[in-house]
């Protein structure tokens, strides 16, 4: 995975493959958000400022509208597939995988290892295409 510079990345839209099996297209850009997780720690109980603050984790959060392939709809978005199977109260980095995206206006090719898919997502269902508006999460320390 290349270094991420800045707080926010959009990439182009791109092919988007996610533990082996291909998904589909993003629809418009692919946007990327890194995000820390920040511990504060106070020596006085009273106090307003603290005196010193610890990164504990970074979270890069990949979000995008991705029309997805027809033969992966029925494996993938399915009722019954990976976006519903972590059930309440189960730890999501059990079912982390790769997800990889190769964007179609460079050929650049950015890979992103222990992703997770958020359990929330809306699908679109439509006459010719499937959309699904989806976020994946990849975490530092997991």
């Amino acid at each position: 995975m290349q270094a991420l510079q800045r707080d926010e990345l959009k990439f182009g839209s791109g092919k988007v493959t996610y533990k082996g099996t291909f998904l589909g297209e993003s629809r418009g850009a692919i946007e990327i958000s890194r995000k820390a997780s920040i511990h504060e720690i106070k020596k006085e109980k009273i106090s307003i400022v603290a005196d010193c603050s610890i990164v504990t984790g970074i979270k890069l959060e990949i979000s995008m509208t991705l029309i997805a392939a027809e033969d992966s709809v029925e494996e993938f978005f399915n009722l019954q597939t990976l976006l519903t199977a972590p059930s309440i109260g189960s730890d999501l980095a059990n079912t982390a995988g790769e997800l990889v995206i190769k964007l179609n206006d460079t050929d650049e090719e950015h890979t992103f290892p222990n992703v997770v898919i958020d359990p929330e997502f809306k699908r679109h269902l439509g006459a010719k295409n499937h959309i699904v508006d989806v976020v994946f999460y990849s975490f530092s320390n997991s």
